[in-house]
């Protein structure tokens, strides 16, 4: 049975993406809340010029779109939100960084599994 899966750290990112997968919509097809949950992680101020740089650029391929969302993202994106605060007795940044690399490799493995469609950023 192929399953779809995709990183939880990412769902901000592509959660129109995922929404218009699991309904089996084509790529560019307009829905609502397609970027609630950036709004989520974002500043108000970036959210505000996010939507008028998609007014101003009504044309995008799904590509470009995320390649918007990074970009606005990077500069907008509220820090309390984004960056994990990992204060566990024992984890070093040596440790943090071998769980991170380990965790990448894992989704590299399930990416290549028959049967599964990773949805990333």
């Amino acid at each position: 049975m192929p399953f779809t899966v995709w990183c939880n750290e990412d769902t901000p990112q592509i959660w129109a993406h995922i929404i218009r997968q699991m309904a089996g919509l084509p790529d560019g097809q307009k829905i609502i809340g397609g970027f609630d949950l950036l709004s989520s992680i974002m500043s108000a101020e970036g959210m505000k010029r996010f939507r008028a740089y998609l007014k101003d650029h009504p044309v995008m391929t799904e590509h470009q779109k995320r390649r918007a969302i990074a970009a606005f993202r990077d500069k907008y994106a509220l820090d309390d939100e984004v960056e994990e605060e990992l204060d566990m007795p024992g984890w070093t940044e040596d440790v943090v960084d071998e769980m991170s690399k380990t965790y990448d490799e894992d989704v590299a493995t399930i990416a290549a599994m028959p049967g599964v469609r990773v949805l990333m950023p």
